[in-house]
């Protein structure tokens, strides 16, 4: 379900200028302090002070929560509310350059997978299950936890990347997903462990 939508569609579709760069933010509940949303803010604020051509960025935020939260944003921002279907999500990851996801505390995010199996670069706090997911510089950036600097420069690394780097970050970031989170491959895991789990045990002793 989760394939890429060409950009130039995807922005087509949700209005949005074809020659920004766009940083995607995304949450169940934007305003909830787990996830991290004010060191987004404050890294925001760093990056706008480091970035050559700081009007070429704009932001793409879905999720619930009050849009005066987005108000005081250093950048121009696109709120898109609760996406309630697939494809309106799928067309919203397609259409940014690059997802962060500064969460406090995760275990496997769903949004990670959804973001990186659009082939979506994702920037995020090495915390939890994340560094499992994102491979540091290969398919987005790993960024040292709680520190707003270091968010601030992964996405600039991200916006950065040459138009062919950038192209190899997107795929490796899709083939990543697909090797490692597939349905049918983790099908496939599940299966292995569970005939490990009963196959029975050679009795002490006895050689092969």
């Amino acid at each position: 379900v989760f394939v890429p939508v060409p950009k130039a569609v995807a922005r087509w579709e949700l209005k949005l200028p074809d020659h920004k760069r766009f940083i995607l933010f995304a949450a169940t509940k934007v305003s909830a302090v787990g996830k991290g949303f004010s060191y987004f803010q404050k890294a925001l604020g760093l990056l706008r002070q480091q970035l050559a051509q700081p009007d070429d960025v704009e932001l793409l935020i879905f999720g619930a929560g009050d849009e005066s939260l987005l108000q005081e944003l250093p950048f121009r921002y696109h709120f898109l509310g609760s996406l309630k279907s697939v494809q309106q999500i799928v067309t919203a990851y397609s259409a940014a350059d690059l997802f962060v996801i500064p969460s406090l505390e995760e275990n496997l995010p769903n949004t990670i997978m959804e973001s990186m199996a659009c082939g979506t670069p994702v920037v995020g706090f090495e915390v939890g299950g994340i560094p499992e997911m994102v491979q540091h510089q290969k398919t987005g950036y790993l960024v040292n936890y709680r520190s707003v600097e270091d968010l601030a420069n992964g996405i600039q690394w991200v916006l950065e990347q040459s138009e062919t780097a950038f192209r190899q970050l997107s795929a490796n970031a899709r083939n990543h997903v697909v090797t490692h989170y597939d349905e049918t491959v983790v099908a496939q895991k599940y299966i292995r462990l569970y005939e490990q789990k009963i196959a029975p045990k050679s009795p002490k002793g006895q050689g092969c």
